[in-house]
């Protein structure tokens, strides 16, 4: 494959080249970005990114220049569970056993903070593309893969 052929498999429509560090080629959008991000990738690109990329995350696509952001954006959903659980445990027992907050309420806020959270993912899975250009276990984003399929939003979906 000629190397002008191989630079095409990786630039869109857009001009977003998935190669390079996504977050200032997606900023120069502008108005097309709503368009960018719901136009899927296809499979065999995201096969080629990930032949080609022997890096730290084959397969998932750049967001950031510098490594110690780029780090921040791949993150095993089990990670998060293990950070909010513990807050959240000890956030409901300093409100029920230490404020006195009734049962009701308390489960109440739980459920709120469960909406609020699922509507938060979802957004940032909606219009967030970078959950699409990824292989499915290149750790990214926080979501299980169970909201993947909930929503549709996994790269199996496109």
């Amino acid at each position: 494959m000629s190397g002008q052929q191989e630079s095409s498999d990786f630039i869109d429509a857009h001009g977003v080249d998935l190669r390079l560090p996504l977050y200032l080629q997606v900023a120069r959008l502008g108005d097309r970005y709503l368009d960018w991000v719901h136009t899927p990738v296809r499979k065999s690109t995201l096969n080629k990114l990930r032949d080609r990329d022997q890096g730290r995350w084959p397969g998932s696509v750049r967001i950031f220049e510098q490594e110690w952001l780029e780090v921040m954006t791949h993150i095993p959903w089990q990670v998060v569970l293990t950070i909010w659980v513990p807050i959240v445990t000890a956030l409901a027992a300093l409100a029920k056993f230490k404020l006195g907050m009734p049962w009701g309420h308390l489960t109440g806020f739980w459920l709120l903070g469960i909406l609020v959270w699922t509507l938060v993912e979802y957004l940032l899975h909606r219009y967030h593309k970078a959950h699409h250009h990824r292989d499915p276990d290149a750790l990214f984003g926080v979501s299980s893969p169970l909201w993947d399929r909930v929503f549709r939003t996994g790269s199996s979906f496109f």
